[in-house]
């Protein structure tokens, strides 16, 4: 596991719930062959999500805890994205509405919005079935 990785199991966790701290590892992280690797990892991880200003880390009765800042639908990111990729993506978006027939799904390569970006997400979640 590296920082990324334990970072994107931190985000995930956060997406539920309000605070961790390493007596819920096992619920972070399931199957650990490489426990105290692990815990390093999420321990950066932390270090890292705080770093940017997205979690506190807290101390209470000799224990640590990290708190998300707020509740995590409230974290809003900007994107830029180039035309050649804007382009790329409202073609897959509109052909895959085409074959389907759908008229919600047709997206605009000069203004792509967040819409686009979850009809992307539900047409590669299908492609993964």
């Amino acid at each position: 596991m590296n920082v990324t990785d334990a970072r994107q199991s931190l985000l995930k966790w956060f997406s539920e719930h309000d605070f961790f701290s390493f007596k819920q590892f096992k619920q972070l992280i399931l199957i650990s062959e490489f426990e105290d690797e692990e815990k390093a990892a999420i321990r950066a991880g932390l270090n890292s999500l705080e770093k940017d200003l997205i979690i506190d880390k807290a101390e209470h009765d000799k224990k640590e805890y990290w708190i998300i800042r707020q509740s995590f639908q409230n974290f809003i990111q900007n994107v830029a994205i180039s035309p050649t990729v804007a382009l790329a993506l409202s073609e897959l978006i509109n052909e895959v509405a085409e074959k389907i027939g759908s008229k919600e799904l047709s997206a605009d390569a000069s203004n792509i919005k967040e819409k686009d970006i979850i009809a992307l997400i539900s047409i590669i979640s299908t492609l993964k079935k």
